[in-house]
């Protein structure tokens, strides 16, 4: 009987150590665009959404106005350390522009957690849902 419950702890955290490689390599070489409602969300530039892309522990995209870059760190059970963050200064003319990109960047520092899979990349604070992307298919 002690066997047995060893062997199913054994098979129990082998499928959790799966699940999680299996949701990080969703992560490895994909770029992301985010939605809001099923669509696209645009800062300044109208022919180009906010983006996010992961490449072997190195984070880039577009926040609205300005294009950022930085780290992330991937831990067990779905978490994730994104930045410290580096950012390009552009002069950003409209107000709303500047206020949108502030947002997602300040949710960008709050992230702790994530849910991925081939279509869909959440990105959490705890249990908080901060953004929500779909994969670019113009990779």
């Amino acid at each position: 009987m002690k066997n047995l419950l060893i062997l199913f702890f054994f098979a129990a955290s082998l499928m959790v150590a799966c699940q999680t490689v299996k949701q990080s390599a969703f992560l490895q070489k994909s770029s992301w665009v985010l939605e809001l409602d099923s669509h696209e969300v645009y800062g300044c530039n109208i022919s180009r959404p906010l983006s996010i892309d992961f490449d072997s522990g190195k984070i880039s995209g577009f926040s609205g106005c300005n294009r950022f870059t930085g780290t992330y760190v991937l831990a067990d059970n779905k978490s994730v350390k994104l930045g410290p963050l580096a950012t390009t200064r552009m002069m950003c003319l409209d107000s709303n522009c500047n206020k949108t990109e502030q947002e997602f960047l300040n949710k960008l520092s709050k992230v702790s957690n994530y849910k991925v899979d081939e279509k869909q990349l959440q990105l959490f604070s705890n249990d908080t849902l901060l953004l929500s992307f779909r994969r670019n298919n113009k990779e």
